[in-house]
């Protein structure tokens, strides 16, 4: 048919005006075409998490894995490499795998490397931060087998609840695997947080043992071949000669890769450094690269800033972005600047930009981690940084950033606890309705079950200055009761929110109008008994247990959740929780049923409480909302 069509109208195809025509609408196809919007792959979600187009060769650059600098050795993560590999061939349709080091022992790297490995046949990648609901559904439902790595994964469990829960409930007939890397220096809050998320996550967290990053033992031959293996690497970067001797690699330290590395670059520029003055010497080495660099700059750019401000300003500005986790804009960083009394920012941000650069614009944290947390630690303990430096870091931060920067002033307090105490309580107290939840999420990430923590106490000191009852309701749903670090934030938050729940001499059936809270109350007094516990007051916590059991009937014959044989038959989704607490002044226990707020809601409420209900305070009353 197209064919006689153009053999009857050929005279007027082939003429100037159809063939201007036929153009033309050739053109509006195209453009057509073009405008279409490709349908999204995982490809277009993961990144390899990699530098490929960068100059610079400044320590930050040479330690950091994602420039890959040092070629990648195999044989040093063998077991965790097989360990992996075999995980992908599992049958399992969905798995998730923790993979747990220290900072510096190369959890990254060996994600970056395999990923590599996997790139045939499979969707493999890291995901950025912002991540979107589309995004989540594209990733779980590929058309191969996907794998996913999350880095810091301590401190992403806003995007990991949503990711995990879908992931979990996949449904089976989707054939594709999918594979879930979480990287994490530790298991701690954060974890147990992840696994009381719910049943379907819990399941899959549980199913695959965590991979713990082996440390490189105090064997000389093994840590000299390390060495010599980035000495080499580094002297090709700086065409040195290879032929350097090493220092004494027995510390501890230089148990992670990135000690050994260090030592190697120090070497080749010609330092003799120990262990503990090593991240001094690298620091000094990126500080000396920003001095070279400000030489180039200066004459062009007709800057009046001197060489030593230069130097103090690239240093704050720096340390802000790796408190904050970067400056995802240029915009940002430059708002931050003139903040802190610096106006040349087109300057310094473009050489911040070049030097440090964060995805598609602004300015990355300094990294290695390591360094990054000692650059943050010299600029706040530098007698120049102006008093409200800090403040003006956090001022107008996202959620995110804000708890970033808890994280890393937690992992300085490790080494110089009274410091970074001073910081974070300093940054409390600029703002305390903004910095609580951050910080108490900051807080989860670093404490383990048998840990006092450092966070948590200063986060408790200060909400009981200046914390108040909006902020007691917005906190309590985040607080975990099974931490003796977070008891005293989570006692201050029960008492606010108790002082508002009913206070009725009996109750029958739970089916008056503020039943709901009635329920509450129960489940408050249950944490209560759980806080004052933890905290060694024994006497108030039975007491306040024997008080949660009394809210909770079960029958018309008053018997309460403890007394039945089997918790389940409360309700189908209950649990009891029995605390064995002992008696005031005797060595004798009591065991106490406690009663979860979702098995008495649903069993005992006139109506069930809506999905994902919160607690709110609203005109001075406790309520629930959506």
């Amino acid at each position: 048919m197209m064919l006689n069509f153009i053999l009857e109208h050929a005279e007027w195809i082939f003429s100037g005006v159809g063939v201007a025509l036929c153009g033309g609408l050739l053109t509006l196809a195209i453009r057509y075409a073009s405008k279409r919007r490709r349908r999204r792959t995982p490809s277009d979600i993961l990144t390899p998490n990699t530098f490929t187009d960068f100059s610079a060769k400044n320590p930050g650059t040479l330690l950091n894995a994602k420039c890959r600098v040092v070629p990648f050795r195999k044989d040093l993560c063998w077991t965790e490499w097989e360990t992996l590999n075999r995980w992908c061939k599992d049958h399992k349709l969905t798995s998730v795998r923790l993979v747990i080091g220290s900072g510096g022992a190369g959890k990254t790297r060996l994600l970056i490397e395999f990923i590599k490995h996997l790139s045939r046949g499979w969707f493999a990648g890291f995901v950025d931060d912002n991540l979107g609901s589309g995004d989540i559904e594209i990733l779980i439902n590929a058309s191969k087998p996907t794998l996913v790595v999350v880095d810091y994964a301590e401190s992403r469990l806003s995007f990991l609840s949503d990711f995990l829960k879908r992931a979990g409930r996949r449904s089976c007939n989707r054939r594709r695997p999918l594979r879930i890397v979480l990287l994490a220096r530790e298991t701690a809050a954060w974890w147990s947080e992840l696994l009381d998320m719910d049943q379907d996550v819990r399941q899959i967290l549980l199913e695959s043992k965590p991979l713990h990053l082996a440390k490189i033992p105090l064997e000389i031959a093994k840590r000299l071949s390390i060495w010599e293996h980035a000495r080499d690497a580094f002297a090709n970067s700086f065409s040195s000669p290879k032929n350097q001797h090493p220092m004494n690699l027995a510390d501890e330290r230089y148990s992670r890769p990135l000690y050994l590395h260090m030592a190697a670059l120090a070497v080749i520029a010609g330092v003799e450094v120990s262990a503990d003055s090593l991240l001094d010497e690298i620091l000094s080495h990126e500080k000396q690269y920003w001095a070279e660099r400000f030489a180039e700059l200066r004459p062009s750019d007709k800057w009046t800033l001197e060489r030593l401000d230069f130097l103090e300003a690239v240093g704050r500005i720096l340390a802000a972005a790796t408190l904050l986790g970067g400056f995802p804009t240029m915009e940002q960083a430059a708002d931050f600047c003139s903040r802190i009394g610096y106006y040349e920012t087109k300057s310094l941000i473009r050489f911040l930009r070049w030097l440090y650069p964060y995805k598609k614009s602004g300015v990355s944290p300094l990294e290695p981690d390591l360094l990054g947390e000692f650059l943050v630690y010299v600029v706040l303990s530098n007698a120049m940084t102006p008093p409200d430096y800090l403040t003006l870091v956090f001022e107008d931060a996202g959620m995110e950033a804000i708890q970033n920067g808890f994280i890393l002033l937690g992992r300085i307090a490790i080494r110089h606890e009274i410091e970074a105490k001073e910081w974070m309580q300093q940054v409390l107290g600029s703002d305390i309705d903004s910095m609580a939840l951050p910080a108490l999420r900051a807080a989860l990430t670093m404490v383990n079950e048998t840990e006092k923590g450092i966070i948590a106490p200063l986060l408790a000191n200060e909400l009981r200055r200046k914390g108040t009852v909006e902020l007691a309701a917005e906190l309590i749903d985040s607080i975990p009761s099974n931490f003796v670090s977070f008891s005293e934030v989570g006692l201050w938050a029960t008492e606010r929110l108790l002082a508002l729940t009913p206070q009725h001499p009996r109750y029958p059936r739970l089916h008056r109008g503020d039943s709901y809270l009635h329920v509450e109350r129960a489940n408050l007094m249950n944490n209560l008994s759980i806080y004052l516990h933890n905290l060694g007051r024994h006497g108030e916590a039975l007491e306040s247990a024997r008080t949660a059991t009394k809210l909770v009937v079960i029958n018309d014959k008053n018997r309460i959740c403890g007394e039945q044989t089997d918790a389940h038959r409360c309700s189908p989704v209950g649990k009891v929780t029995v605390a064995s607490l002992p008696l005031p002044g005797s060595e004798t226990k009591v065991s106490v049923p406690l009663c979860s707020f979702t098995m008495v809601s649903e069993t005992y409420s006139p109506k069930p409480v809506p999905p994902n209900a919160r607690l709110v305070v609203k005109n001075g009353s406790l309520t629930f909302s959506r």
